[in-house]
């Protein structure tokens, strides 16, 4: 039998997600190219993945999947959402939320339209214990709350704390006052070597601003500190409690200035499975796909 084409367009954002979908287009025997959306150009592919973004170029192909993984940001995030989804060509739509886009998209648009969730692509290590917090993910003037140096100032007089992922200036000037328990690597690191980290570490830290930039936004940092059974200690942040009501995560704690921290606070089992793999292996989207393609799961 003859591999099918296809082809996975992405954005500049970090996109686990395209790992996953490769080899399961693999196993459904494509011969699969992944492209920049600012590159990418018109071929006579079978199956185009495409991350929104807004196509910046005619697509062309028997299949277009567009995978809004998450909602657009910034004050105007839902006329964004809708210029995307009427100008966006596809035969079929994947959202991360069953929100307005999602019904709109599936009983007006009419287009083939699925729910898949955001999820881990972690996983739990009973490693031995190194540091008692950390923060992965971008530390910045619009996604970090403006107390966050505070927050690292107060809690490395205590605690051994690492930060992963890129910083900004301002941020990194005032991280690097911080003398004594504090490791920081400013850049995203590959997932295996990020996971060892967060199992090696006690506590993750959820710290994000209040900006109506970041509205309805997920978490996907939350995700990670729970599959491996890190408690959470956040601020009221809108981007937190949405994340944690949504998944229903319960090992969490609201930290407030002097604050008391029990280090010895327990990891509370999660109802659901937070798993990226999981998640999509039991969709229906994946099930569709499959029987589609004819391939047995």
């Amino acid at each position: 039998m003859s591999s099918k084409k296809a082809s996975i367009i992405k954005t500049k954002a970090h996109l686990p997600e395209i790992y996953v979908y490769k080899k399961f287009l693999a196993n459904l025997n494509f011969k699969t190219s992944i492209h920049q959306d600012t590159n990418y150009k018109k071929i006579d592919d079978d199956l185009i993945w495409f991350f929104a973004g807004i196509q910046k170029s005619l697509i062309s192909a028997k299949m277009i999947i567009v995978d809004y993984r998450s909602r657009s940001t910034g004050f105007f995030y839902l006329t964004k959402d809708l210029v995307k989804i009427f100008i966006n060509k596809s035969n079929l739509n994947i959202f991360a939320h069953k929100d307005l886009i999602f019904y709109l998209s599936k009983y007006i648009l009419r287009k083939k339209t699925y729910y898949l969730p955001m999820g881990s692509f972690c996983n739990y290590k009973p490693l031995k214990k190194k540091y008692d917090f950390i923060h992965i993910g971008e530390i910045s003037e619009k996604k970090t709350s403006n107390d966050f140096s505070d927050l690292i100032f107060n809690l490395s007089k205590k605690y051994k704390i690492i930060l992963i992922g890129k910083i900004d200036k301002k941020n990194l000037k005032n991280l690097k006052k911080v003398k004594n328990n504090l490791k920081i690597i400013n850049k995203n690191l590959p997932l295996n070597i990020l996971n060892n980290y967060l199992n090696k570490s006690k506590f993750g830290i959820s710290w994000y601003s209040n900006d109506s930039y970041l509205k309805g936004q997920i978490s996907t940092k939350i995700l990670d500190y729970d599959v491996c059974k890190l408690p959470i200690l956040c601020n009221d942040s809108h981007v937190s409690y949405y994340t944690l009501n949504k998944y229903k995560i319960r090992n969490y704690f609201k930290y407030k200035k002097n604050s008391k921290i029990n280090p010895n606070f327990f990891y509370k089992q999660s109802i659901k499975n937070l798993s990226f793999n999981s998640i999509f292996k039991t969709s229906t989207l994946y099930k569709d796909l499959c029987q589609l393609y004819s391939l047995k799961k």
